[in-house]
């Protein structure tokens, strides 16, 4: 199993958050249906793979937008994110890989 962590937006932007947050739905759309959890999303494209979307808050004016992966399946972890990248792109977000690790 492996995790890799996605910043979607670097700066505090609350219109830019209000945008993203409302657009969760559509940028899943087709690949998995988001769970809402708080002002966490959850989704399960198959039995090995999970994605999850949550606020890092470290103050008011830091909150970072993070897309977390969880897979066994690294083909199809790349093949998720890049269709999520993509819609990503064409609102205008851009994600960065912040972290990657393995677990066993």
């Amino acid at each position: 199993m492996f995790s890799l962590e996605f910043q979607v937006m670097g700066d505090y932007d609350i219109d830019k958050l209000r945008d993203f947050i409302s657009s969760v739905d559509y940028i899943f759309q087709d690949i998995c249906k988001t769970v809402k959890i708080g002002a966490s999303y959850l989704c399960a494209p198959n039995p090995s793979t999970m994605l999850i979307v949550y606020m890092n808050v470290t103050n008011l004016k830091d909150v970072k937008t993070v897309l977390k992966v969880n897979a066994e399946d690294a083909s199809y972890a790349v093949s998720v994110v890049s269709e999520i990248n993509e819609r990503l792109k064409k609102m205008g977000f851009h994600m960065n890989l912040d972290s990657s690790f393995m677990t066993s």
